[in-house]
């Protein structure tokens, strides 16, 4: 079996737009889990791509880090997750209670996945913690907190 491509935590940083704290920050509150190599780097997996993203996206609809860290949780480990794991996690955030200003309200009515592209083209007037235009400069990523 061949062995599985790792991503180092710069490489996570830029594919997600994140700062690399950033990243350490969600592995400190387990969202992702970091592999050491010999050489005591962090190498992450490629699911850790979609894990990270779904924080972002879970983030913007107002679940907490504690309720995001729990859906994960529900995911498998060392594998991406399949279409019926993200429908599972869909169904559950639908049915929670919205608890920020943000358009989470019709965003939990048709799902998360739904909520991305909507987030994506929002108009410049509503203000946004990810800029859909602008990607992050090098060496900077999105503060989350």
């Amino acid at each position: 079996m061949p062995p599985v491509p790792l991503l180092s935590i710069g490489e996570l940083a830029r594919r997600t737009g994140l700062s690399v704290s950033a990243i350490r920050f969600y592995e400190a509150r387990g969202l992702v889990t970091a592999v050491l190599t010999a050489g005591n780097q962090r190498r992450f997996l490629r699911a850790d791509l979609r894990r990270v993203s779904f924080a972002l996206i879970a983030q913007q609809l107002g679940l907490s880090l504690g309720e995001i860290a729990a859906e994960l949780a529900t995911l498998p480990q060392g594998r991406a997750p399949t279409r019926a794991d993200w429908q599972a996690i869909s169904r559950r955030i639908r049915g929670a209670p919205c608890r920020t200003a943000s358009p989470c309200s019709s965003a939990r009515a048709t799902g998360w996945m739904a909520a991305s592209a909507a987030a994506a083209s929002r108009s410049p007037a509503v203000p946004s913690t990810i800029p859909a235009t602008a990607p992050p400069r090098p060496g900077r990523g999105r503060d989350i907190w």
